[in-house]
């Protein structure tokens, strides 16, 4: 039934365990399952006070592998597979490439982009590095940024005052939102988006 599978799924892990034995039984001796969990760390598990976060298998088969992001705060985690922590911040030059290369990929793709750098009158490897440096090689706020860039929402501004960082972006979007102004009517400004 329907409902007992629901309820299984949010009790414990035995059911995704069940699901990952099955799915690696129909595996071919050189495949792999490979299962990306990104910021665990914001995983509510207030009753899984006994079992791991989202109730994640302790052990797994020889060709089912999870990679799981996480901040600083520590998860919950019993495992009896291997375990190997890597620490992305020690490679910041590493970050900054990959950060550029998201950005050129991202210009190759878009018109608006292209755009936006001409009519600039840049060149794209000086966008790709500004960027990559105001983004402080978060992913997040070269997605939002871009994704910005393209409704048309930065023409207005050179590139060196871009917001620095996404908190700083975050701070910009607000502005341009028009949440500025007394507590009352941002209150009910808020509620009208909510």
């Amino acid at each position: 039934k329907a409902g007992d599978v629901s309820q299984r799924i949010q009790n414990d892990g035995r059911f995704l365990l069940q699901v990952l034995d099955k799915a690696s039984e129909t595996l071919k001796s050189d495949e792999k399952i490979v299962i990306a969990i990104d910021a665990l760390d914001e995983v509510e598990n207030a009753n899984q006070t006994v079992a791991n976060i989202l109730f994640l298998p302790t052990q797994l088969s020889e060709n089912i592998f999870f990679v799981m992001s996480t901040r600083r705060e520590p998860v919950k985690l019993v495992t009896h597979a291997p375990l190997f922590p890597f620490d992305l911040q020690k490679y910041p030059e590493q970050n900054e490439n990959d950060a550029r290369e998201y950005v050129s990929k991202k210009i190759a793709g878009s018109n608006k982009l292209q755009e936006f750098i001409k009519e600039k009158g840049i060149h794209s490897s000086d966008f790709i590095n500004q960027l990559a440096h105001k983004s402080e090689t978060n992913f997040m706020y070269l997605k939002s940024v871009l994704t910005d860039m393209q409704k048309g929402w930065y023409f207005d501004l050179e590139l060196s005052k871009l917001p620095q960082g996404l908190s700083k972006y975050y701070e910009d979007h607000w502005f341009r939102m028009g949440m500025t102004g007394d507590i009352d009517s941002l209150k009910t400004k808020k509620l009208k988006i909510i």
